[in-house]
């Protein structure tokens, strides 16, 4: 069977994040299972315009992804049906995944294609503005705001709905995502199932664990944003006045800078190390190193690709009450569940392993085996093919 997966960002990209390691795992395991995949991508600054890796077979499309004028034949809406209908008419697809709206050109020309679509939703368009509100840190932050309400409003009247409703299944990777989905397009709940994002426990497999007894060490990876809530982190490590607690950060962005000059201003470079960008296995590795992993974000998450990792590495979690974060946790077990930007809470968590250090062990444990039975990659990969076969019959 050939699948063509439509997204608007690849690994292959700069500034790429869970959704486009999502889309590599699940194409990359598609492959595995016999199937013949085909990624459909905007090329933006990328030097060329096909790539095979895996077994997947990538296609960058010269075009510019906008909301408006999308007949416009350099808009990914345009473009991305053109690149499709030369590779449909020279061996057909069997099926379309659209990661987000990424695929709705295909789905607005769905009775031409005669292709089913299976779209997956990580989120919903008041989900993200949500986050938007609750990422207001400026003036300048606010007349960007009001901007987007433009945006939410297309969004929510429009493509949105225009990709949920014309798709022949849809996949939500939380409960809370699936929730906002039926809340917001009134989408049939029999036409929407949850899959939680999985990942594969071998890649620990070679990795040995360098872990120090003489500190507890917190580990975060995500982009340096202000919505992902770093900087409450380092206020609560400020607060705590505690030289045992060490943290490690994974990754890079824009608020990068604030955040070194903020540990620098107050004395924490002995705790906290910038780790920057890494590849896939030195993060890993990095949580192999870490004691308990720590989402502080303010953003309203859909089913972050960190938490099964950091849990099949056998760390305790602390995270933000927000989206499908608390469905990887069972309160007590093997986390904690905090108010989003609550600094006393999370000193509280942090405190309870820092007088338990038994603690670190049975709920890192308890991760483990939750995320073998609930977000594997053979768990994740079965719902899919079992939802595609169903609708490709």
């Amino acid at each position: 069977m050939r699948i063509a997966i439509f997204t608007k960002r690849t690994v292959f990209h700069d500034g790429f994040g869970g959704l486009e390691t999502h889309t590599t795992v699940l194409a990359e395991e598609l492959t595995k299972r016999g199937y013949s995949v085909v990624v459909f991508a905007p090329q933006y600054k990328l030097s060329y315009q096909s790539k095979v890796q895996n077994g997947v077979t990538y296609r960058f499309v010269p075009s510019v992804y906008r909301m408006l004028f999308k007949n416009s034949s350099d808009n990914w809406y345009s473009a991305s049906q053109q690149a499709f209908k030369l590779e449909h008419a020279n061996e057909k697809f069997a099926l379309v995944i659209s990661q987000s709206s990424a695929g709705v050109g295909i789905i607005d020309n769905r009775d031409y294609f005669k292709v089913p679509v299976l779209s997956i939703a990580h989120g919903s368009i008041l989900s993200e503005y949500k986050t938007r509100l609750l990422s207001v840190a400026s003036v300048k932050d606010t007349a960007y705001l009001l901007k987007d309400i433009l945006f939410v409003l297309i969004n929510y009247f429009g493509r949105q709905r225009d990709f949920i409703l014309g798709s022949s299944h849809v996949v939500a990777v939380s409960n809370a995502v699936k929730n906002s989905v039926i809340d917001e397009t009134f989408v049939s709940e029999d036409n929407i199932t949850v899959i939680h994002n999985g990942i594969d426990p071998s890649v620990f497999a070679n990795i040995t664990s360098k872990k120090e007894t003489s500190s507890l060490t917190l580990v975060f990876i995500g982009r340096l944003e202000y919505v992902k809530g770093v900087h409450v982190l380092l206020k609560a490590l400020y607060a705590l006045q505690n030289s045992f607690v060490k943290l490690l950060i994974i990754g890079d962005g824009p608020y990068r800078s604030y955040l070194e000059n903020y540990v620098t201003s107050r004395n924490l470079s002995e705790q906290v190390t910038f780790k920057g960008k890494l590849s896939h296995v030195e993060a890993m590795q990095t949580l192999l190193d870490a004691d308990v992993y720590v989402l502080p974000t303010l953003r309203v998450e859909g089913f972050p690709m960190t938490l099964p990792e950091a849990m099949f590495a056998r760390l305790p979690l602390i995270v933000s009450d927000l989206g499908g974060n608390k469905e990887a946790i069972e309160e007590g077990k093997n986390g904690y569940i905090v108010p989003a930007g609550d600094v006393p809470a999370l000193i509280e968590k942090i405190n309870s392993f820092v007088d338990n250090r038994n603690l670190v062990i049975s709920m890192g444990d308890y991760s483990y085996k939750k995320a073998s039975s609930e977000f594997s990659i053979d768990e994740m990969l079965n719902s899919y093919i079992e939802i595609i076969k169903k609708i490709t019959k």
